[in-house]
């Protein structure tokens, strides 16, 4: 009788087969799996490319439609702005025509663009393309606007480096000023220069509660050891106030009232919103340069420019809008050429600690916040960073740079809005 052969061979080679045969039948949906995720994944960016490319498309042509009205020019500078976006784009896509429809009455463009992806892996599964659509609406009725100008005047900015800031405000205010709001009434802008500490001017004994001439401590010489003499002071600057009010935009009240300071003090004083250019273009030609750099105490009064918390402190005519009012716009342009040095209340924290909690809370209330620094070092780009809104900072290291930074803003601010 032959011996029985051993099966382990033979079972073993025959379940190689199996593996390999199990494989190949997982390996096509796998493939399909992938495949999917990569044609999927660049249609995702197709949609999102085809979206920004389509608002631009419509937010100019909007602007056209204010003096085109019903035209066919604004079809045109839609589907002619759309194509050489996409084409600096460059992907792998087909769209025909965006079609655009015009509502003259309702002030509002809108139009609708049909696309077609190439995939590059489902074919084998049957599926060539990925077609899709977008659609974009822009309302060109321009928002009110109240925009409030921080300008840091401490003594880094003398000179040419002042002279240049004026200038770039100005052609910043040329472009906003040429909107229509303007010649309405419906953009107000405020002016708040800041150094050591800011110049409430007119409104100082509100903002303190001390009475102007006053009794107040003066250092004539800070560094030869002695403390500071009791002198009769008409100066109108204010610091920051103690605790949590230091951060919020609770207007001045008992316990919440600002602190003075005597010695060092701006010598142009805030302007709240206006819509009279006259007075701005004033403003800023009166600011002079000197003092250090109490950045946060400026950002808290840009903050109190805006906000509708303080309208029984400001003017009938310098009174904030509500924060929910229909197409508002509330913007601050915040500038430093330096680091935060100086701080009053130590126990608020640093200038720079109070600073980035009162830039929270004025984001956090629906306030767009830019940020302009001028040949600042490492440590001021950082904060300003941090306090601008996302998107919102510009670093300008001579003043071409510093011109365009403002241009920029104004034009961002001045743009139709996407409407939702």
């Amino acid at each position: 009788m032959s011996k029985p052969q051993a099966m382990g061979p033979r079972f073993i080679r025959a379940r190689g087969g199996n593996v390999a045969m199990l494989w190949a039948l997982f390996v096509i949906p796998i493939l399909g799996v992938v495949g999917m995720a990569v044609d999927l994944n660049r249609s995702k960016n197709a949609h999102l490319h085809v979206q920004d490319s389509l608002d631009a498309a419509v937010l100019a042509a909007a602007k056209l439609m204010q003096t085109k009205g019903d035209s066919t020019d604004v079809d045109q500078q839609v589907a002619d702005m759309f194509k050489a976006d996409m084409k600096e784009i460059g992907l792998e896509l087909t769209c025909e025509d965006p079609v655009s429809t015009k509502n003259v009455s309702d002030r509002t463009l809108s139009a609708t663009v049909a696309c077609d992806l190439e995939t590059k892996i489902m074919p084998i599964f049957g599926t060539d393309d990925l077609k899709f659509s977008r659609t974009s609406k822009a309302a060109y009725s321009i928002n009110k606007l109240e925009v409030s100008f921080m300008f840091d005047v401490s003594g880094s900015m003398k000179g040419q480096k002042l002279a240049d800031l004026k200038a770039s405000a100005k052609n910043a205010l040329d472009i906003l000023f040429d909107l229509p709001s303007a010649a309405t009434g419906d953009l107000r802008v405020g002016v708040v220069p800041f150094a050591t500490s800011v110049n409430a001017g007119t409104y100082f004994q509100e903002a303190t509660n001390l009475s102007n001439p006053r009794s107040g401590k003066h250092d004539t010489n800070p560094n030869d050891g002695k403390s500071a003499d009791m002198v009769t002071t008409s100066a109108t600057c204010v610091t920051e106030r103690k605790g949590s009010h230091a951060y919020s935009e609770e207007p001045p009240s008992s316990g919440r009232y600002f602190g003075a300071e005597n010695d060092i003090c701006p010598s142009t004083a805030i302007l709240p919103l206006t819509n009279k250019r006259a007075d701005i273009d004033a403003r800023i030609a009166s600011l002079v340069a000197d003092g250090l750099t109490a950045g946060h105490i400026g950002i808290g009064w840009t903050w109190y420019e805006l906000s509708p918390e303080w309208n029984a402190f400001w003017p009938t005519a310098s009174r904030p809008m509500a924060y929910d009012t229909p197409a508002l716009s509330k913007v601050a342009i915040l500038m430093t050429d330096g680091e935060f040095n100086s701080a009053y209340e130590k126990g608020n924290g640093s200038t720079q600690d109070q600073a980035l909690k009162i830039c929270a809370g004025m984001k956090a209330q629906g306030i767009q916040v830019f940020a302009v620094v001028f040949q600042a070092p490492a440590a001021a780009k950082d904060l300003m960073t941090t306090c601008a809104s996302a998107g919102s900072f510009y670093a300008a290291e001579n003043a071409s740079d510093l011109d365009k930074a403002y241009k920029a803003i104004a034009v961002r601010i001045s743009r139709l809005r996407i409407a939702s």
